[in-house]
């Protein structure tokens, strides 16, 4: 049996429509444009398979889906020194807007942390939204992290949930930290002996820089 084809009249403007309606006189339509692209209005997809195409920003996703992800790396090339004050973490800022109807946001940062030459590096951490500290999963106090100079650990992620609640404009979400006191040095960034310097059969033997990376994203209501 031949393809049974139903097409619009020639003109560049001329458009197939497949339509009807509902009780209350919505429309619910197949629209395909001259140029072949289709649109389909007040439709419920069941079982399909989408093979290209643009998923609009006006589409409900399912509850706990997670969307708009976001994903930042910064390549380091020096380490960074805790001081007595907060200050950012490389590579820890970014900017975000959950997507519409998000009940909240997942944010994680990654990195390495170890000592200065000192023999008991103490570290706090805290998260920030638009310079305001938040309680949400909130700031390790300081505690010890190795008890011998030259120590550093493997790669760490620190994680914080908000809610999405209300915030519909980009904010500036950040992680802060500092060592406890001079005789508690710490720094970021940098992992001594690292495995990745190892040849399989030996264990590590050169210091190495290493990234930091961070990713955001929403989880639907």
């Amino acid at each position: 049996m031949a393809d049974l084809k139903i097409k619009a009249g020639a003109g560049s403007t001329n458009k197939l429509l497949i339509q009807s309606q509902d009780q209350a006189n919505n429309d619910y339509a197949i629209q395909v444009g001259d140029a072949g692209a289709t649109t389909l209005t007040n439709a419920t997809l069941t079982t399909a398979t989408m093979s290209a195409g643009t998923i609009g920003s006006g589409v409900t996703f399912p509850t706990g889906a997670v969307v708009k992800h976001q994903k930042s790396l910064t390549v380091i090339s020096s380490h960074q020194n805790g001081t007595n004050n907060y200050a950012d973490i490389t590579g820890s800022s970014i900017t975000y807007t959950p997507a519409t109807g998000a009940d909240y946001i997942v944010y994680e940062c990654s990195f390495v942390k170890g000592s200065d030459g000192a023999v008991n590096p103490l570290f706090a951490f805290k998260f920030l939204i638009d310079g305001t500290i938040t309680k949400n999963q909130d700031s390790y106090s300081p505690y010890p992290d190795g008890m011998n100079s030259g120590w550093s650990t493997i790669r760490e992620t620190h994680k914080m949930v908000y809610s999405a609640s209300g915030w519909t404009s980009g904010k500036v979400v950040k992680m802060q930290f500092r060592r406890y006191s001079s005789g508690n040095a710490a720094r970021l960034h940098f992992s001594e002996y690292d495995y990745l310097t190892a040849d399989g059969a030996n264990m590590g033997s050169t210091d190495r820089y290493t990234d930091v990376i961070t990713t955001i994203y929403s989880v639907m209501a």
